[in-house]
């Protein structure tokens, strides 16, 4: 990758306001500044860091890299390493059809955690090193 850039969803201290930032490091999610906006990302890159919120109780703690990729119809938001994708007409779409994906993959996993395959295993601890629940 030549640049990537870091996208965060940062939250208020009421858990529900949204704020997008962005850096030009690779720096641990955990050490973007809460709620400073570090710039404006007027348009979606080809590749970035995606590090947003997937589900109340659950925290990316160490951000996918994901590629955007022209499709019929429109673009594909792709994490290659868990090979999936989100699809939609424009990559905002697309990213955010990504984060449902993420979020479906990683409930229906820990789910069935006893009873998966060994591919769905290794899907799994992939996962897990990206994604940590925060409560339950």
């Amino acid at each position: 990758m030549n640049e990537v850039l870091t996208l965060t969803e940062c939250r208020d201290a009421s858990g529900f306001g949204e704020l997008w930032t962005f850096s030009e490091s690779r720096a641990n999610v955990g050490e973007a500044t809460r709620g400073t906006t570090v710039g404006t990302l007027t348009t979606v890159p080809d590749e970035l860091l995606y590090a947003g919120a997937i589900h109340p109780e659950l925290r990316i703690v160490v951000a996918f890299e994901v590629r955007f990729e022209r499709v019929e119809g429109g673009h594909a938001a792709v994490v290659h390493e868990l090979e999936e994708f989100g699809l939609g007409e424009t990559r905002s779409d697309a990213l955010e059809d990504l984060r449902k994906t993420l979020r479906e993959l990683y409930l229906s996993l820990e789910q069935d955690e006893s009873r998966l395959s060994g591919d769905l295993l290794s899907i799994w601890a992939r996962l897990k090193s990206h994604v940590a629940r925060i409560r339950r």
